[in-house]
């Protein structure tokens, strides 16, 4: 039973760590472990921060077909870069919504 708990966290850290993400022009790519996500900007519905998460500066990024979080060294930064590339996005406190996602939080 060990080596099947040994083997199971080895495939759950293979698929999560390293993490890392890019802003290119046309899309966002984050990159955890042995897989690779490209999302179209024009994908992304929600860029935030989720609340009380601010010591641990994770960013949420929900986009069509669910979200996941990533941990940028500067997230404001990040949100930023993402705003200048995404113009269906607009900035809702420190958060980015698309107009759809705006109109169901009101």
């Amino acid at each position: 039973m060990s080596i099947v708990s040994v083997l199971a966290a080895l495939i759950v850290f293979a698929v999560s760590y390293p993490q890392w993400y890019e802003t290119r022009p046309d899309a966002l790519i984050v990159r955890s472990g042995i897989t690779t996500r490209r999302i179209p900007y024009e994908q992304l519905a929600a860029v935030r921060q989720p609340v009380g998460n601010k010591p641990l500066n994770r960013v949420q990024i929900d986009y069509g077909i669910g979200n996941f979080l990533i941990a940028p060294q500067d997230p404001q930064a990040l949100m930023d870069d993402i705003a200048s590339r995404a113009p269906h996005l607009s900035r809702q406190g420190t958060d980015l919504v698309s107009a759809t996602a705006a109109s169901r939080t009101t």
